[in-house]
């Protein structure tokens, strides 16, 4: 498999190419609260989130009217919808 990342070839099993996507693509935010996140389907970058107030990271939008009221733009464009 290939990283759609940065292109790295030759891992054969996905949770070996998910372990260098969170190693060397992921950025987990510095914070004290605690932390979820969205993996995205399109680079498999994990997307964290405040649980407690999901609007301080700068790439969340939290929408309370919304059948996904949580709205998280990955650094490769895609937008991740969750509940």
């Amino acid at each position: 498999m290939e990283c759609r990342i940065c292109g790295e070839d030759g891992f054969e099993v996905m949770p070996v190419l998910q372990a260098h996507i969170d190693a060397e693509h992921t950025e987990k935010p510095d914070t004290e609260k605690q932390l979820n996140y969205l993996t995205c389907m399109n680079c498999g970058r994990k997307n964290y989130y405040c649980v407690d107030d999901p609007g301080t990271l700068d790439n969340v939008e939290h929408v309370e009217d919304d059948e996904y009221s949580l709205k998280i733009t990955c650094k490769c464009g895609e937008l991740i919808e969750g509940v």
